[in-house]
């Protein structure tokens, strides 16, 4: 089954994409301007945050989540604060490199997928470079750390041991694709990663507006449960940013390939999402576990996610644009496969922790699996196809 087919036309550029709505566009930027600023306020935070176990430090991120969720959440039983300030202090400098470094990335990545950055080439070249140096140094770290530190270590054990692997991992792979398809000239397909990569680092400011949102929501739990159920929702959320940035973008039809989705799949696609969730109802019931707050959280940011990805499709078949409604068909079908990998996932864990933990792994990693796929399989398909130009060209 492939996930791409030539495209006929020789030489005339694809059409363009239509245009957005006066209210899409100024959703577009309204969310934009959410995100950056987010991460521009995190950024000096996290800078500083491990210089506490250097020297002192204003502590930018404690004090302003304590003033919001209150002192007991935030640095009581429970917290980050408490539970890893041991492992903290024995790998700090690891924990150093990956923050200090990982926010400066994040700072500088904010400024280079805007339209300002790209119509300074040189610029933008160089602060690349730099941001891929970076990210490097920053995701090694962490890798480094969690491989030292161990699931026991790792703040919520097992579960966020896991996310924080497969996080780690995806950044950089997503950064190193994107530097790769930079190198070849496959601009579309470098701006699909690099936007990935970017919803990837955003993921770090985004979990702490999620501790001040749901501390306050939830007041009578530990930050354990808060971050574990962020957690859960980026794992669906983050990938799903990354497609609606990616989207629409202006491919030449002469030189790029398109993504063929089978219809006998995308009829699939429903029973499959049904399917997998039957599975994860079923498993909690053999098990004998209650629906917790991570298990709801994940269904709800899933209902979100497909509601996105529902929407985005059938706005781009009713836009005339068959190559971006043929991308959609590729997320919409990841989406719907999201519980049965969730389902599979806890079968793979289990031997290796607790039922609880191999469920909560499964919950926040096995979104983000197909998901993310989903974005790389799309960049690929819109890379230049030099063979197919030719074999065009030769056969007029």
């Amino acid at each position: 089954m492939s996930l791409e087919t030539p495209a006929a036309a020789p030489v005339e550029p694809g059409p363009r994409p239509a245009p957005a709505s006066r209210g899409s566009g100024r959703a577009r930027t309204v969310g934009w301007w959410l995100v950056a600023g987010t991460a521009l306020v995190y950024a000096p935070m996290a800078f500083e945050y491990m210089f506490r176990f250097v020297g002192d430090g204003p502590r930018l991120w404690q004090r302003a989540y304590e003033a919001v969720v209150g002192e007991t959440q935030a640095a009581g039983v429970g917290s980050v604060h408490t539970e890893q300030a041991g492992t903290y202090a024995d790998l700090r400098w690891l924990l150093l490199g990956h923050t200090a470094v990982g926010a400066l990335a994040l700072a500088i990545a904010v400024f280079q997928i805007t339209a300002r950055s790209r119509a300074t080439p040189g610029l933008h070249r160089t602060l690349g470079r730099v941001q891929v140096g970076m990210v490097v140094v920053s995701m090694s770290g962490a890798l480094a750390y969690l491989a030292a530190a161990g699931p026991s270590d790792t703040f919520d054990g097992p579960p966020f041991f896991a996310q924080l692997v497969v996080l780690a991992g995806g950044t950089l792979a997503a950064t190193l694709l994107g530097w790769l398809a930079m190198r070849r000239r496959w601009l579309a397909s470098h701006r699909t990663l690099m936007l990935l990569a970017f919803a990837l680092l955003c993921t770090a400011p985004a979990l702490r507006v999620e501790y001040l949102v749901l501390g306050l929501a939830w007041p009578d739990v530990t930050q354990e449960v808060v971050n574990l159920a962020g957690g859960a929702v980026l794992g669906v959320l983050a990938p799903i940013a990354a497609m609606v940035g990616a989207g629409p973008v202006r491919v030449p039809r002469a030189s790029a390939s398109a993504p063929a989705v089978p219809e006998a799949l995308l009829r699939v696609a429903v029973p499959l999402l049904v399917t997998g969730l039957a599975a994860v109802a079923v498993g909690h019931l053999l098990v004998g576990l209650d629906v917790d707050r991570v298990t709801l959280t994940t269904l709800v940011a899933l209902a979100v996610g497909l509601t996105v990805v529902a929407v985005q499709a059938r706005a781009a078949r009713q836009g005339g644009d068959p190559r971006l409604a043929a991308e959609w068909d590729v997320h919409l079908v990841a989406a719907c496969a999201v519980p049965a990998v969730v389902a599979v996932l806890w079968l793979a864990y289990a031997p290796l922790m607790t039922t609880h933990e191999a469920l909560g792994a499964a919950l926040l990693t096995g979104p983000a699996l197909p998901l993310a796929t989903a974005v790389v399989l799309v960049a690929w398909t819109r890379r230049p196809v030099r063979a197919a130009v030719e074999v065009s060209a030769a056969g007029r």
